[in-house]
């Protein structure tokens, strides 16, 4: 099986699926799926995996894969590139706490990409970051 790219709403390449495993750019994993649920490695709810669309934890659109179908409207692709090489992925930790789903909307998150792997919440302001 091949590593699936994931894109950004604006239609360009940042990440890779492979199985349940979401990388980033260069190649490191940074989250996994666990029966829709988007989860760190550290235990960390994120956000859920639904209809090719990567969703933030209020539900909107962080990321989508190619064959993504329902809301919000998919952009067109920019680019398709290759994966880089794919690193081992880390020890999993069990889902600390509770973990909501969100129901999907129409609306592309605030979040980019790499913000929703560290774990951090749309309208948060990071100093230093």
């Amino acid at each position: 099986m091949s590593a699936q790219s994931i894109y950004s709403k604006g239609g360009w390449p940042i990440g890779w699926l492979l199985e349940d495993v979401i990388y980033d750019s260069t190649g490191e994993a940074r989250a996994f799926i666990d029966e829709g649920k988007v989860c760190s490695y550290e235990g960390q709810h994120l956000g859920s995996f639904h209809d090719g669309y990567l969703r933030d934890l209020p539900g909107d659109a962080v990321g989508f894969l190619e064959e993504a179908k329902g809301i919000p409207s998919l952009p067109e692709i920019q680019a398709k590139e290759s994966p880089p090489e794919l690193k081992d992925e880390p020890e999993r930790q069990a889902l600390s706490g509770a973990a909501s789903q969100a129901t999907g909307t129409d609306n592309w998150s605030e979040l980019a990409f790499n913000t929703f792997m560290r774990g951090w919440l749309p309208g948060v302001a990071v100093i230093g970051a």
